[in-house]
């Protein structure tokens, strides 16, 4: 601790007035003096504590930094005679003077306030008075003069408030005036005369300097980094704003947070109002909301992203809207859970790629199912187990008219077969193109009364000749046709095919005599699967 510092010169101060009060005292006035000195110790130690009050609220304003400057003031504050023991308690912190074992007498306690929020205690200071001390010197002054005492008490006191003010209320006053002034950022600074800047309280001054350039360059970046974050904000408001796709950000429980013009704009083409929560993740807006939920959840409980596809409620000239959902799980600084929720309409996608598959189902020439689609039907048929007999026929002497006269002349008479069909087939009906000359049939139901009339007429229709526009020559073939009946024959379509076309060879026997029988249904026949067909039924 410096000579020059205020506590040293204070002490000595006092200490001679104490000195020659002890010469001067009487035993007259013992008990008075006694009194007085006991009170005098205490404005002491509150003095002791109005000296080092700023130089131990900046140590506990810089915490784990401060301890030494800490442990120096109470180490000081232990130096008085009248101060048996100091310690101050600040973050968790506890230091005594000179590591000294704590007296069983009752301290004085003092609250530490921070240096710039004086409302708000951030630690205490505990003075433990040295009352063998105090007592022994009451007792001297009392014992000498209690009225040369009283006097020098006087002078004591007057000297005490005199340095005081000189060397701590008056440059704590207009160092505090200064520091009001001082706008937070700016470069001005706190300035202390010569006489002063040696004691602690021109290092606290220091400290103070110190702080408010740290501040002023904290601000500093705090305004760059403030002036880059509105600048981003406005990139990501013009970027959101602008977006043609539909984007929102959700709360957990599906409230609203933000929404951009195109959210809006699409709820109100589909005359859909908007509220302030339309679900978790959007999903009353589509068509199963806990379809929809239960996906992007299931998909956002292994990932933070969920992408899926579902048809909106609402729709759009008759026809359903469908959209891309793209939820994305945001935490933000203060790990709370965001949700954004970005919508693409694909409804003229998914329209193109059903218009794809369709048209990879239906044979070009005949605009009949090819054999992909009639599979198809065959397996809905089978999932659905309902009962339905299927047909199968080629053409007789179709070979021979295509050799002759060409390809067309064989594409016209499979466009005629395919019209014969339509004349005869009912709604519920359905034909296809098994490839080549072969058509078949999934009639539905197992009445093979129907079965046979709709073939005959069929037949008929086929083997009326035909007078083939391109070459200007008419001609004529016919049918032979093999039925085969699920489930009664077998609930295994590659058997059910393979009985079909069995029993359609069977009636390709009788194609010169075909009035004799030109269909044969399965079970009128002896039937022995190929050896690559196993009835899996």
């Amino acid at each position: 601790m410096s000579k020059f510092g205020l506590l040293p010169r204070l002490a000595a101060y006092i200490g001679l007035s104490s000195v020659i009060i002890g010469i001067v005292s009487s035993q007259m006035v013992y008990r008075v003096t006694v009194k007085q000195e006991m009170h005098l110790a205490s404005e002491q130690l509150s003095s002791l504590y109005k000296t080092v009050k700023q130089t131990i609220s900046t140590a506990v304003y810089l915490g784990e930094d401060g301890v030494d400057l800490a442990q120096e003031v109470v180490d000081g504050l232990a130096e008085s005679d009248i101060v048996s023991l100091a310690r101050v308690e600040f973050q968790q912190l506890e230091l005594t003077s000179h590591q000294m074992p704590v007296p069983a007498v009752t301290p004085q306690i003092f609250d530490l306030y921070a240096l710039f929020e004086p409302d708000k205690v951030t630690g205490r200071l505990y003075i433990y008075p040295n009352h063998e001390f105090i007592r022994d010197r009451a007792e001297t002054i009392a014992t000498e003069n209690a009225a040369a005492m009283f006097g020098l008490a006087i002078l004591l006191m007057v000297i005490a408030l005199a340095v005081t003010y000189f060397y701590v209320s008056s440059p704590l006053v207009r160092t505090a005036r200064v520091l009001h002034e001082i706008a937070p950022g700016s470069n001005k600074r706190l300035a202390l005369g010569k006489r002063l800047q040696q004691t602690e309280l021109g290092v606290l001054v220091k400290d103070i300097n110190l702080l408010l350039e740290r501040a002023e360059q904290q601000i500093r970046q705090e305004r760059l980094l403030r002036e880059e974050v509105e600048r981003l904000e406005q990139k990501f408001r013009m970027i959101f704003h602008n977006a043609v796709e539909p984007i929102v950000l959700t709360s957990p429980s599906g409230d609203l947070i933000l929404q951009n013009p195109a959210f809006e704009r699409l709820l109100e083409s589909l005359d859909i109002p908007v509220r302030d929560n339309h679900g978790t993740l959007l999903c009353t807006l589509f068509h199963k909301p806990s379809e929809v939920l239960r996906k992007l959840e299931q998909t956002l409980m292994r990932a933070n992203i969920a992408i899926a596809e579902f048809p909106l409620y609402a729709k759009r000239n008759g026809e359903d809207v469908w959209m891309q959902v793209v939820v994305t799980r945001i935490l933000n600084s203060a790990n709370e859970t965001y949700h954004q929720v970005a919508l693409h309409d694909v409804s003229e996608r998914r329209a193109e790629l059903e218009q794809l598959s369709l048209q990879a189902e239906f044979d070009q020439l005949t605009q009949l199912l090819n054999r992909r689609g009639f599979q198809r039907r065959l397996e809905q048929m089978q999932k659905q187990d309902t009962a339905f007999i299927f047909v199968l026929f080629d053409l007789n002497w179709f070979k021979r008219v295509n050799d002759r006269y060409g390809h067309g002349a064989g594409d016209e008479l499979l466009i005629y077969v395919a019209r014969c069909l339509g004349r005869v087939l009912e709604p519920d009906d359905i034909a296809g193109r098994w490839g080549g000359d072969e058509f078949v049939m999934l009639l539905p139901g197992s009445d093979r009364l129907r079965v046979a009339a709709l073939c005959e007429s069929l037949f008929n229709f086929i083997a009326t000749p035909y007078q083939l526009t391109e070459v200007d020559v008419q001609v004529q073939i016919g049918a032979s046709m093999g039925a085969a009946c699920f489930p009664a024959d077998s609930r295994d379509l590659n058997v059910l095919v393979d009985m079909a076309d069995k029993a359609m060879y069977a009636s390709k026997g009788y194609k010169e005599d075909p009035t004799k029988k030109y269909l044969t249904f399965t079970s009128d026949m002896d039937y022995s699967p190929t050896s690559d067909v196993t009835d899996t039924s």
